[in-house]
């Protein structure tokens, strides 16, 4: 099934399965160091719209992956 094709509920249950595995907590810990948040001793220039994008859209990726792993988000209301 294609992910545009689940509900939000559904992708979150992918998600949170398969990062709940070991292998899974490596790959988000991977993620975090090396593709998206990786320290930096200062915060250097951005330079141009296109390395903004690109930033942005790696920081946004990273935030819909926690967002959909988290099961508080997916609670049902009572």
């Amino acid at each position: 099934m294609e992910p545009q094709a689940m509900s939000e509920r559904e992708l979150h249950g992918h998600i949170h399965a398969a990062l709940a595995t070991p292998s899974g907590r490596v790959l988000r810990e991977f993620l975090r160091t090396h593709c998206f948040m990786r320290p930096a001793p200062a915060p250097g220039p951005w330079r141009g719209g296109e390395q903004v994008e690109f930033r942005y859209g790696r920081m946004t990726l990273f935030q819909l992956v926690e967002y959909f792993e988290n099961p508080e988000n997916f609670k049902v209301k009572e």
